[in-house]
């Protein structure tokens, strides 16, 4: 995380117009292609496994990591990773997009990467063997679907919303206050 804001810092020293969330924007996309390759790379150390099942893609891993015992499992990890692989060429196509259209707001494929690799590890949750629970749910579940609804929110409430209208009907609602005044500030 340091090494990764210094690296910001730098380049918005030579390239001062991209801001903090464009930058994510950008980080995202790799990131998403990184965790692919890392669930795959768990898939033949035979880590994470998934629960014993019947399903004819099942795997039997010979030795898994955890000293579980040998029989045919969900391979979650593969799950996984072409959930992530998925999200990757999904959230390029969506970057271009972005990029390519004239009202281009930063954030929205952040926080779209953020909401959709939430959900899908939440529901890949329930394919491992022994998650952690609270309060019989899986704890990877219920951090996941915090971070899906943070990430909803802020989406919400920087991209999509019109927020010189929010301003102004609130201010107008709350304090008597005409909305012409909020129409020379830039927000």
């Amino acid at each position: 995380m340091i090494g990764i804001s210094v690296f910001c810092t730098n380049v918005r020293k030579t390239y001062p117009m991209l801001t903090w969330v464009a930058m994510l924007d950008l980080l995202s996309i790799p990131a998403l292609l990184a965790g692919g390759f890392i669930r795959i790379g768990n898939f033949f150390n035979q880590e994470i496994i998934g629960t014993v099942t019947n399903v004819p893609w099942a795997v039997i891993f010979g030795d898994p990591a955890d000293g579980s015992s040998v029989a045919p499992r969900h391979p979650v990890q593969l799950y996984e990773a072409g959930g992530y692989l998925l999200i990757f060429v999904s959230l390029y196509v969506l970057y271009f997009k972005v990029l390519g259209s004239r009202n281009m707001m930063s954030g929205k494929v952040f926080f779209s990467f953020l909401i959709t690799t939430s959900i899908a590890r939440a529901a890949l949750e329930f394919f491992r063997a022994e998650p952690h629970t609270i309060l019989f749910w899986p704890t990877a579940t219920i951090v996941s679907l915090i971070v899906a609804g943070a990430s909803l929110f802020a989406l919400y409430y920087f991209q999509i919303r019109n927020i010189r209208t929010d301003i102004s009907n609130v201010s107008g609602a709350l304090f008597g206050i005409n909305s012409t005044i909020f129409r020379k500030f830039k927000f």
